[in-house]
């Protein structure tokens, strides 16, 4: 009886947690604030064998659950940073920290200069870009952006009608318009990576 009830009660805490860090990763709150997940959870003791005495009584263990469920409820967070969570493979290719370095970032991030001979790099994807370099380029690399993951989308905002950037219909880049779009000021684009066609395809246009 006693080990059916310590099963259910590590079964309920690992869903409690589980639930926990969904709801920090995918929770959007209204307000913005700077956190960051430094705060130690006080787990349960479950001792060290099957009802040995030396575990957590049920009262403090839920005493503890609690507690978790009351930070997390009280916790706003819009963005996490890759240092601080854990190690997690989300696409079966890469870690966690790397995913959340390209994926949650303050957006939108600047490009930085792009030379056309090497185009958009990995280090300057970002689920939104601001193309922001100092000169009109038009990107002739190939690819023209670096490879993302599969599914991985991306939006290029352009900053100027003078420092234009231009993709062209190739070069591991399909548009679904015209055979070219020049980015400028306000004009966007959105493109997502199919790693089974190698391809960052068109999703979306806006000249504005």
């Amino acid at each position: 009886m006693k080990d059916t009830t310590r099963t259910y009660l590590l079964s309920g805490f690992l869903a409690l947690i589980i639930l926990g860090l969904t709801i920090l990763v995918f929770h959007q709150p209204e307000t913005i604030k700077d956190v960051t997940m430094s705060r130690a959870l006080d787990t349960v003791d479950i001792g060290t064998t099957s009802n040995d005495g030396t575990g957590d009584p049920l009262r403090t263990a839920f005493l503890k659950i609690n507690s978790t469920i009351y930070m997390i409820d009280t916790l706003g967070i819009d963005a996490l940073r890759a240092t601080d969570v854990a190690a997690i493979d989300l696409d079966n290719t890469t870690t966690f920290s790397a995913d959340v370095a390209f994926l949650i970032t303050d957006l939108p991030a600047s490009t930085g200069t792009v030379v056309a001979g090497t185009g958009i790099t990995s280090a300057m994807l970002s689920p939104v870009m601001y193309f922001n370099t100092a000169a009109a380029i038009n990107i002739s690399s190939n690819p023209q952006i670096a490879d993302g993951y599969n599914g991985q989308q991306i939006l290029i905002v352009g900053s100027s009608d003078t420092n234009t950037l231009t993709l062209e219909d190739a070069n591991g880049l399909q548009l679904a318009g015209a055979a070219s779009m020049v980015l400028g000021v306000g004009d966007n684009i959105r493109l997502i990576y199919i790693t089974a066609l190698d391809l960052w395809l068109e999703v979306s246009r806006s000249n504005n």
